[in-house]
């Protein structure tokens, strides 16, 4: 998925979100003004440098410490996706162990489809899909329990347990790791533009590692900083994701509940006067989230959003799909997708596709129909289902493009589906 640049203007599409979010925020700065009776400037004089880009894989570095430049500079996001060669890599038998994660890659400048997959073991592999050779790309020492690829598809976050380590694909190598969290870890997801994880606890909080803060501190008023709380769920929280702006990002927990948080840094001061988020009192009078209307109880255990960032897709516990509008933070539209848990769930916003499977081993696909009502004057949505077939033992499922997905299977196959391949369904049941 690619990010958008730090420089572009928001799309109109999230004004209104964060128009709520922010008044308070900015609102309770103020007042913290009129009373310190000074301000200091928080802002960098110039923006860091990006490193140039490099699609050849480098030489392994022999002495690697968590504070030096050279991790520093490989933290760094990159403008441009790295391509992994491979005529750098060893060709692979495939995974022998159960596929957990598989990750899209954005197209290389030969077309060639590619995609990255991670099984139990801990076995990382890239593969040339319309070849089907896969390639050994990286072996984790110790394997996670979820991975999340960051946008310029160089740095893997792997969260094993309460511990969430970086690693280099270019230089496969861990870069270092998160080993504050007293809470286990159920979700993870790159900043668009790189920078920090964020990171879904079964402690009801949601934690953001700003690991390109994470050098030596020598005031202790700031040694919090690049570890950042985000309170306000009441049970664990299941699901998180960040709208492609970077300014905010959406959670969802067990009971259902959705937020949409601002982040602590998103103010004029870039979070500059923040001195007591974690101890003590939190510096805003109130919290910077904004609580959805809905009723439905069950889990929310997925959250997608497209990469334009004017819709996003909830998955829950019941089986349900859900579309919401990024403006107005509103639902456009609901489908009873399966009749238990949703295993799977993958939004292409370019065709306006969503795709899901079920524990039932079904394999469905959605189309988003936007309808306009002549005599109201309103437009509204519809996911109308449109294919399906059951297809055996996946676990995990990417769209590829509009008409192919790649899955993953419990045996640790990979498959490449034709979606218009898939049995076609009547009009009137795909709108019932």
């Amino acid at each position: 998925m690619l990010s958008a640049s730090r420089s572009a203007r928001h799309p109109a599409s999230v004004l209104s979100l964060h128009a709520s979010l922010v008044c308070n925020y900015l609102a309770a700065r103020i007042r913290m003004v009129v009373l310190t009776g000074f301000l200091a400037c928080g802002l960098s004089s110039c923006a860091p440098q990006i490193p140039a880009e490099s699609n050849d894989i480098p030489q392994r570095s022999k002495v690697v410490t968590q504070d030096s430049v050279g991790d520093q500079r490989v933290l760094q996001q990159t403008s441009r996706p790295w391509q992994p060669d491979p005529r750098y890599l060893t060709p692979s038998k495939g995974h022998s162990a159960q596929v957990i994660d598989i990750f899209r890659l954005n197209p290389a400048t030969d077309g060639s489809l590619r995609t990255i997959s991670v099984d139990r073991d801990g076995k990382v592999l890239l593969w040339m899909l319309r070849e089907n050779v896969p390639y050994e790309l990286y072996t984790l020492a110790s394997p996670g329990d979820t991975y999340a690829l960051s946008a310029d598809q160089r740095l893997l976050a792997v969260a094993r347990g309460t511990t969430v380590s970086l690693h280099s694909l270019p230089e496969h190598r861990q870069l270092g790791a998160l080993d504050r969290l007293a809470t286990r870890v159920n979700a993870l997801t790159f900043h668009p533009h790189g920078g920090s994880v964020l990171i879904a606890g079964a402690d009801g909080k949601v934690y953001r590692w700003k690991y390109l803060g994470n050098e030596v501190v020598n005031d202790p008023s700031e040694r919090n900083k690049p570890f950042e709380r985000y309170l306000g769920h009441a049970t664990v929280v299941s699901a998180v994701a960040f709208h492609p702006n970077g300014r905010f990002f959406l959670s969802g927990d067990w009971k259902g509940r959705l937020r949409a948080w601002l982040l602590y840094d998103s103010d004029l001061f870039e979070g500059g006067f923040d001195e007591n988020i974690f101890e003590g009192k939190f510096f805003t009078e109130r919290v910077p989230f904004r609580v959805a209307a809905r009723s439905d109880a069950t889990s929310i255990d997925f959250i997608r959003v497209s990469q334009d960032g004017e819709f996003f897709l909830l998955g829950t516990g019941g089986g349900n799909i859900e579309l919401w509008s990024t403006r107005g933070y509103k639902r456009e539209a609901v489908a009873q997708a399966y009749r238990g848990v949703i295993k799977e769930l993958d939004f292409d916003s370019a065709s306006q596709k969503v795709m899901g499977y079920g524990r039932d081993g079904m394999l469905k696909v959605w189309e988003i129909v936007r309808r306009e009502d002549d005599v109201l004057g309103e437009v509204f949505y519809e996911l109308v289902l449109t294919r399906e077939s059951r297809v055996p033992s996946i676990q995990e499922l990417s769209f590829l493009d509009e008409k192919r997905a790649v899955a993953g299977g419990v045996d640790g196959s990979m498959m490449l589906i034709q979606l218009d391949k898939l049995t076609e369904v009547s009009k009137d049941k795909g709108a019932a």
